[in-house]
């Protein structure tokens, strides 16, 4: 079996991330915008300046999500 290519992360973050996503269902914890953030620029590779936690910046935010939910989803299922 090969090993899984984690870049931009570490195995480390990688799992980080996993468990933090974790707590994001509906809403995102205003304590994850952050990271989230951090990790959506650095899978995308490129620098974006973070969006306010505003209600009109709910659609940035939720892509956001998706992208680092869809990162971490292809490497589970590439695991098996």
């Amino acid at each position: 079996m090969s090993e899984i290519d984690y870049s931009p992360f570490t195995k480390e973050e990688f799992q980080t991330i996993e468990l933090q996503l974790k707590e994001v269902k509906t809403f995102l914890p205003e304590h994850l915008m952050n990271p989230m953030w951090s990790y959506c620029t650095r899978i995308r590779g490129k620098r974006e300046n973070q969006p306010c936690s505003c209600r009109t910046s709910a659609g940035l935010w939720s892509n956001c999500v998706t992208d680092v939910r869809n990162f971490v989803k292809e490497r589970n299922v590439s695991n098996g």
